[in-house]
Protein backbone atom coordinates (compact mmCIF):
# COMPACT_ATOMS: atom_id res chain seq x y z
CA UNK A 1 0.00 0.00 0.00
CA UNK A 2 2.58 2.63 -0.91
CA UNK A 3 1.60 6.48 -0.86
CA UNK A 4 1.19 6.46 -5.00
CA UNK A 5 -1.96 4.52 -4.14
CA UNK A 6 -3.41 5.90 -1.51
CA UNK A 7 -4.48 9.63 -2.80
CA UNK A 8 -7.72 11.17 -1.30
CA UNK A 9 -7.98 8.49 1.60
CA UNK A 10 -9.17 10.18 4.65
CA UNK A 11 -10.41 9.43 7.83
CA UNK A 12 -13.99 10.92 5.92
CA UNK A 13 -13.96 8.23 3.46
CA UNK A 14 -17.29 6.98 2.76
CA UNK A 15 -17.18 6.63 -1.45
CA UNK A 16 -17.86 3.41 -1.25
CA UNK A 17 -16.34 -0.14 0.15
CA UNK A 18 -12.49 -0.90 -0.57
CA UNK A 19 -11.62 -4.53 -1.28
CA UNK A 20 -7.88 -5.13 0.56
CA UNK A 21 -6.17 -8.08 2.36
CA UNK A 22 -6.57 -8.02 6.02
CA UNK A 23 -2.41 -6.62 6.24
CA UNK A 24 -3.91 -3.77 4.01
CA UNK A 25 -6.90 -3.43 6.34
CA UNK A 26 -4.80 -2.71 9.69
CA UNK A 27 -2.71 -0.69 7.43
CA UNK A 28 -5.72 1.44 6.57
CA UNK A 29 -6.97 1.96 9.94
CA UNK A 30 -3.74 2.60 11.32
CA UNK A 31 -2.73 5.52 8.96
CA UNK A 32 -5.74 6.65 7.54
CA UNK A 33 -8.81 6.09 10.21
CA UNK A 34 -10.89 4.71 7.39
CA UNK A 35 -13.82 3.24 9.70
CA UNK A 36 -14.16 -0.74 9.28
CA UNK A 37 -17.77 -0.34 7.53
CA UNK A 38 -16.20 0.76 4.38
CA UNK A 39 -13.79 -2.13 4.37
CA UNK A 40 -14.62 -6.04 2.63
CA UNK A 41 -11.74 -8.06 4.00
CA UNK A 42 -10.42 -10.68 1.09
CA UNK A 43 -7.06 -12.36 1.21
CA UNK A 44 -5.01 -14.25 -1.53
CA UNK A 45 -6.54 -17.38 -2.54
CA UNK A 46 -10.16 -16.54 -1.21
CA UNK A 47 -12.71 -16.40 -3.50
CA UNK A 48 -15.64 -13.66 -2.88
CA UNK A 49 -19.03 -13.22 -4.76
CA UNK A 50 -20.69 -9.23 -4.61
CA UNK A 51 -24.32 -8.20 -5.91
CA UNK A 52 -23.73 -5.00 -8.27
CA UNK A 53 -25.87 -2.34 -9.35
CA UNK A 54 -26.39 -2.38 -13.30
CA UNK A 55 -28.01 0.62 -14.52
CA UNK A 56 -29.35 0.11 -18.20
CA UNK A 57 -31.88 2.67 -20.44
CA UNK A 58 -34.10 -0.49 -21.00
CA UNK A 59 -34.39 -2.74 -17.59
CA UNK A 60 -33.31 0.16 -15.14
CA UNK A 61 -31.20 -0.89 -12.30
CA UNK A 62 -30.67 -4.55 -11.71
CA UNK A 63 -28.24 -6.44 -9.73
CA UNK A 64 -25.71 -8.67 -10.86
CA UNK A 65 -23.18 -10.91 -8.80
CA UNK A 66 -19.55 -10.92 -9.91
CA UNK A 67 -16.82 -13.08 -8.75
CA UNK A 68 -13.73 -12.25 -7.52
CA UNK A 69 -10.75 -14.27 -6.81
CA UNK A 70 -7.43 -12.74 -5.00
CA UNK A 71 -3.80 -13.39 -5.40
CA UNK A 72 -1.13 -12.75 -3.79
CA UNK A 73 1.04 -9.98 -5.78
CA UNK A 74 4.52 -10.45 -4.29
CA UNK A 75 4.77 -6.89 -3.78
CA UNK A 76 4.70 -4.48 -0.64
CA UNK A 77 2.60 -6.46 2.39
CA UNK A 78 -0.84 -6.70 1.50
CA UNK A 79 -1.05 -6.59 -2.01
CA UNK A 80 -3.27 -8.34 -4.45
CA UNK A 81 -3.65 -9.31 -7.72
CA UNK A 82 -7.71 -9.49 -8.45
CA UNK A 83 -9.07 -11.74 -11.01
CA UNK A 84 -12.94 -10.22 -11.81
CA UNK A 85 -15.40 -12.93 -13.56
CA UNK A 86 -19.06 -11.78 -14.28
CA UNK A 87 -21.60 -10.36 -16.66
CA UNK A 88 -18.10 -7.96 -18.26
CA UNK A 89 -16.41 -11.20 -18.93
CA UNK A 90 -13.30 -11.65 -16.96
CA UNK A 91 -10.53 -9.23 -16.10
CA UNK A 92 -7.29 -9.42 -14.56
CA UNK A 93 -6.06 -6.35 -12.72
CA UNK A 94 -2.58 -6.73 -11.19
CA UNK A 95 -1.84 -3.44 -9.31
CA UNK A 96 2.10 -3.07 -8.38
CA UNK A 97 3.41 -6.71 -8.67
CA UNK A 98 6.82 -8.78 -8.71
CA UNK A 99 6.18 -11.44 -11.06
CA UNK A 100 7.60 -14.86 -9.81
CA UNK A 101 6.46 -18.43 -12.19
CA UNK A 102 5.40 -20.34 -8.61
CA UNK A 103 3.60 -17.30 -7.59
CA UNK A 104 1.58 -17.06 -10.52
CA UNK A 105 0.62 -20.54 -11.17
CA UNK A 106 -1.85 -20.06 -8.95
CA UNK A 107 -3.41 -17.16 -10.81
CA UNK A 108 -3.24 -19.94 -14.35
CA UNK A 109 -4.81 -22.62 -12.83
CA UNK A 110 -7.71 -19.95 -11.95
CA UNK A 111 -8.23 -19.00 -15.49
CA UNK A 112 -7.69 -22.90 -16.75
CA UNK A 113 -10.73 -23.67 -13.95
CA UNK A 114 -12.91 -21.41 -15.78
CA UNK A 115 -12.22 -22.23 -19.11
CA UNK A 116 -12.32 -18.75 -20.27
CA UNK A 117 -10.31 -16.80 -21.42
CA UNK A 118 -9.20 -13.56 -20.33
CA UNK A 119 -10.88 -10.43 -21.59
CA UNK A 120 -9.02 -7.62 -20.52
CA UNK A 121 -5.03 -7.66 -18.62
CA UNK A 122 -4.58 -4.50 -17.10
CA UNK A 123 -0.71 -5.11 -16.12
CA UNK A 124 1.85 -3.30 -13.95
CA UNK A 125 4.28 -3.00 -16.65
CA UNK A 126 6.84 0.04 -14.88
CA UNK A 127 10.15 -2.39 -15.09
CA UNK A 128 8.78 -4.76 -18.08
CA UNK A 129 11.69 -3.53 -20.46
CA UNK A 130 14.24 -6.41 -21.00
CA UNK A 131 16.99 -3.73 -19.29
CA UNK A 132 15.53 -4.39 -15.83
CA UNK A 133 16.98 -7.84 -15.25
CA UNK A 134 16.08 -8.48 -11.12
CA UNK A 135 16.94 -11.38 -9.03
CA UNK A 136 14.04 -12.78 -7.03
CA UNK A 137 13.37 -11.83 -3.43
CA UNK A 138 14.81 -14.51 -1.37
CA UNK A 139 18.04 -14.23 -3.94
CA UNK A 140 18.21 -10.90 -3.55
CA UNK A 141 18.10 -11.17 0.15
CA UNK A 142 21.25 -13.06 0.35
CA UNK A 143 22.95 -10.65 -1.73
CA UNK A 144 22.17 -8.21 1.04
CA UNK A 145 23.40 -10.73 3.38
CA UNK A 146 26.53 -11.65 1.50
CA UNK A 147 27.81 -7.79 0.72
CA UNK A 148 27.29 -7.01 4.72
CA UNK A 149 29.04 -9.65 5.76
CA UNK A 150 32.05 -8.99 3.42
CA UNK A 151 32.09 -5.31 4.62
CA UNK A 152 31.87 -6.17 8.71
CA UNK A 153 35.03 -8.34 7.94
CA UNK A 154 36.72 -5.25 6.80
CA UNK A 155 35.21 -2.69 9.75
CA UNK A 156 34.38 -4.23 13.03
CA UNK A 157 30.82 -4.39 14.51
CA UNK A 158 30.51 -2.43 17.58
CA UNK A 159 33.00 0.60 15.60
CA UNK A 160 31.43 3.53 14.25
CA UNK A 161 32.65 3.10 10.84
CA UNK A 162 30.36 -0.36 11.34
CA UNK A 163 26.87 1.03 10.87
CA UNK A 164 24.67 0.06 8.07
CA UNK A 165 21.83 2.45 7.11
CA UNK A 166 19.01 0.17 4.80
CA UNK A 167 17.13 2.99 2.61
CA UNK A 168 12.93 2.25 2.91
CA UNK A 169 9.74 3.59 1.84
CA UNK A 170 7.10 3.84 3.69
CA UNK A 171 5.80 0.87 3.22
CA UNK A 172 8.15 -2.57 2.15
CA UNK A 173 11.08 -3.99 3.45
CA UNK A 174 10.38 -4.93 6.60
CA UNK A 175 10.83 -8.99 6.09
CA UNK A 176 14.10 -8.03 4.93
CA UNK A 177 14.80 -5.74 8.20
CA UNK A 178 13.46 -8.81 10.42
CA UNK A 179 15.85 -11.30 8.24
CA UNK A 180 18.65 -8.68 9.06
CA UNK A 181 18.22 -8.58 12.65
CA UNK A 182 17.47 -12.50 12.55
CA UNK A 183 20.70 -13.49 10.87
CA UNK A 184 23.16 -10.82 12.47
CA UNK A 185 21.82 -11.27 16.38
CA UNK A 186 21.43 -7.29 16.18
CA UNK A 187 18.55 -4.83 16.78
CA UNK A 188 17.44 -2.69 13.87
CA UNK A 189 16.69 0.67 14.60
CA UNK A 190 13.90 2.34 12.92
CA UNK A 191 11.10 5.41 13.72
CA UNK A 192 8.22 4.50 16.00
CA UNK A 193 5.61 5.40 13.10
CA UNK A 194 7.66 2.47 11.32
CA UNK A 195 7.40 0.30 14.54
CA UNK A 196 4.04 0.58 14.52
CA UNK A 197 4.17 -0.12 10.76
CA UNK A 198 5.90 -3.27 10.96
CA UNK A 199 3.58 -4.48 14.03
CA UNK A 200 0.67 -3.97 12.35
CA UNK A 201 1.81 -6.29 9.00
CA UNK A 202 3.26 -8.90 11.24
CA UNK A 203 0.21 -9.30 13.74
Amino acid sequence: MHTDHTEGLTPSWNYGPIYCSSTSKRLLQMKFQIHSQFIREINAGETKEVEVAVESQETGKIWKTIRIIAFDANHCPGSLIFFFSGYFGNIIYTGDFRYDSEKMEDLMAAIREYHTPVDRLYIDNTFCDPIFSMPPQEQAKKQIIDLIDEFLKEYPRKSIESRVVIGVDQLGKEDLLVQLSSHFDTPIVVTEDRYKTIECIFQ
